[in-house]
C-alpha cells in the first residue's frame, strides 16, 4: 500500500469523534483487512502506544444507492 492519508487514497468513506470523546470511528475499504492493519500500524500515536485499533470487517448490504460505486469499486 502506498504512503498517504486513506483519504487521499480513496479508501476513506467517513471519520470522527465518538461523543463522549473517547475515541473515534474510521469507515474504509481496502483489498484486505490486512492492508488496513499495516497501514494504521504506521501511525504515530499507534507506534508511541498513545492509540490502539480494533478493525471489524463487514459486508455492507444495504447502502444508499449513492455509494454503490464506492463500495464496489476498488481502492485507488
Amino acid at each position: 500500500m502506498g504512503k498517504g492519508r486513506l483519504d487521499q487514497q480513496g479508501m476513506l468513506l467517513f471519520s470522527g469523534p465518538k461523543i463522549p470523546r473517547t475515541g473515534g470511528i474510521i469507515v474504509a475499504r481496502a483489498e484486505s483487512a490486512e492492508q488496513l492493519v499495516e497501514f494504521f500500524s504506521q501511525d504515530p500515536y499507534q507506534k508511541k502506544g498513545a492509540a490502539t485499533y480494533q478493525f471489524t470487517e463487514f459486508n455492507p448490504v444495504l447502502k444508499q444507492d449513492f455509494l454503490a460505486d464506492w463500495v464496489t469499486k476498488e481502492p485507488d
